[in-house]
């Protein structure tokens, strides 16, 4: 390949340097974001609930990129909140990343 992505990246700047560089095409199961979706998979009003520090750290290890940090971050969470705890860690284990950021940003 011949493409840069610099950190902190989006999905989409991958996506679009594979699709670019590679001539693939990519087929979405999902055409919403995930904050965004009517089953509430990920609920903008409990990110809004959360305090500043817990929010805070989350940002901060979803922009680092580092899954330690990040665990950390939303186990953290779920001492408050299991249920968003647990719908984040799925995000995270599927590097979906900028829908936990669109979701921090929104709240």
């Amino acid at each position: 390949m011949d493409s840069y992505v610099r950190k902190p990246f989006r999905i989409s700047e991958i996506y679009d340097s594979l699709r670019q560089d590679l001539g693939v095409k990519f087929i979405y199961r999902n055409e919403e974001p995930v904050a965004e979706t009517a089953t509430g998979l990920l609920s903008v009003q409990k990110m809004a609930a959360m305090v500043p520090a817990l929010r805070n750290g989350l940002r901060d290890a979803l922009e680092s990129l580092e899954s330690e940090r990040i665990a950390s971050a939303i186990e953290r969470i779920g001492v408050v909140d299991n249920e968003l705890s647990r719908t984040l860690s799925r995000l995270a284990d599927e590097f979906d990343y900028p829908s936990i950021l669109d979701a921090l940003e929104r709240s």
